[in-house]
């Protein structure tokens, strides 16, 4: 069996070392290599996590090499509020009043994927 490299962008040090030594361990027994890389410069300390850094920083991994995987791992509380689906989910929320965190989570997926495509 091949392994798969998956690079995981993640907004900080917490993240980055709950990858490396939490998940990594545990996932590269099913043959999935996990990296993770902290978003932005060098130096960066995480929160205040704007679209445009994370789109840049995953469209230039995306064109390092033609079989790369990205995923990333943000705090949904420190994103910025112009994050794609932010606003849709915070309208959603005064109609409804209350939203299942999985419903959350799909909203922004998909409003970050077409973000990301689409450029």
């Amino acid at each position: 069996m091949n392994n798969v490299q998956i690079y995981l962008i993640v907004e900080g040090q917490t993240e980055r070392t709950f990858v490396r030594d939490v998940l990594a361990p545990v996932i590269a027994t099913s043959g999935l290599l996990l990296y993770p890389v902290l978003i932005g410069k060098p130096g960066h300390k995480g929160g205040d996590l704007r679209f445009e850094r994370a789109k840049s920083d995953i469209g230039q991994f995306l064109k390092q090499r033609s079989d790369t995987y990205i995923s990333t791992m943000f705090d949904y509380y420190r994103i910025s509020p112009i994050w794609p689906g932010r606003y849709q989910i915070t309208q959603q929320l005064k109609i409804w009043i209350s939203m299942q965190i999985p419903k959350r989570s799909m909203i922004i997926q998909q409003k970050h994927h077409r973000n990301i495509l689409n450029n």
